[in-house]
């Protein structure tokens, strides 16, 4: 949760109401004052469907988190050019993990390029963001709570994890335990690439990719107008300890946009063919670099600095050209998410307008 400057503020407490667990969060809203507790905080219910028990669906046989997962090559027919992934590479290893298939698991446990991961999707929300699992030297596994983070009245959520060793709850969208021994312990964002398996094996031809089934369904994000539509797609950007939003719809023309947030300099890159969304860092051994597209389309796009002339591959992020040849940017996470969810966790934060 953010406070009206879009800074996120939040403290935590427990109620016990008819039986169900509420995990509230209380929003802080900055004044001339300083910073107090809202008089008015938005409240954000955790439903417990197994009521006094952490395990929810996975108690019933329902949604099964992956605990152990085996993989595919790359040239396996089974992944289809247009089918959704979030993509991660780390340390030389790229997996990519099937979002279609993750529907019915939400989360996988996996180790890439020797740092351990949970790779995770809410399918009521779009969020899909990758956490590294290690917590003060501890390797953690988690699972699917089979709750949901609602906001008052509102008929869907979004996915709430668990951690199997102390059972404490995790938002999803934030990271941050919300109950338990780690209530209020923030988790670190992995960067990923939420984009199609075509981009992905393109970019990463030595990739593996999570052992499924064939699928027959897809996820197609909505890059329509969020003032017109609830389910419009948006890219979530958090500098420190504050967050903007830059919908899917606000990029597209221009579809490279060099921005500032909170004292940082962004690159901002959207693919309009597979509503690709990404970002980094244009700073770079203390010079900032503004860019814009030279050629291409795809994972094959290309951009160009204004300062050396340097070429850059879009989704990499590294100059391929030029005097900064072999240079590389550092990638900010992009959190796609549906903007009636962003509106619940982030009331009030800084939305981009062209």
């Amino acid at each position: 949760m953010v406070d009206n400057t879009g800074n996120i503020n939040t403290t935590y407490r427990d109620s016990t109401v008819a039986g169900d667990k509420k995990y509230i969060y209380r929003v802080k809203a900055r004044n001339t004052a300083g910073v107090g507790e809202a008089s008015n905080p938005a409240q954000i219910v955790v439903l417990d469907y197994n009521v006094k028990t952490h395990c929810g669906y996975e108690c019933n046989g329902g949604i099964q988190t992956i605990y152990n997962p085996r993989f595919m090559d790359a040239d396996d027919e089974r992944m289809k050019a247009d089918e959704r992934v979030i993509g991660v590479s780390i340390n030389g290893e790229a997996r990519a993990y099937s979002v279609p298939h993750l529907h019915s698991h939400e989360v996988v446990n996996d180790t890439v390029g020797g740092v351990p991961i949970t790779v995770t999707y809410c399918p009521l929300c779009m969020t899909t963001i990758v956490y590294e699992r290690a917590i003060g030297g501890t390797v953690y596994q988690f699972g699917v709570s089979g709750k949901l983070m609602k906001k008052g009245s509102d008929t869907d959520g979004c996915l709430v994890l668990y951690d199997r060793q102390t059972e404490s709850l995790w938002s999803q969208v934030v990271g941050i335990g919300v109950s338990g021994k780690h209530n209020g312990v923030e988790l670190k964002v992995v960067p990923s690439a939420f984009t199609t398996w075509a981009n992905w094996v393109e970019l990463h031809p030595d990739t593996k990719a999570l052992r499924k089934p064939a699928i027959t369904h897809n996820v197609y994000p909505d890059a329509s107008d969020p003032d017109k539509n609830p389910w419009a797609a948006v890219a979530r950007v958090k500098i420190g300890n504050k967050v903007i939003a830059y919908p899917f719809s606000r990029m597209r023309n221009p579809n490279v946009l060099n921005e500032d947030f909170n004292r940082a300099n962004l690159l901002l890159f959207y693919d309009v063919g597979s509503s690709t969304a990404l970002a980094f860092n244009r700073n770079l051994d203390g010079k900032t670099y503004s860019f814009r597209h030279d050629s291409g389309s795809g994972a094959a796009t290309v951009l160009v600095d204004d300062q050396t002339g340097s070429k850059w591959r879009a989704f990499t992020g590294i100059a391929i050209e030029g005097d900064l040849k072999g240079k590389r940017l550092d990638p900010i996470n992009t959190l796609p998410v549906y903007w009636r969810n962003w509106n619940n966790h982030y009331p009030g934060a800084r939305v981009y307008k062209k």
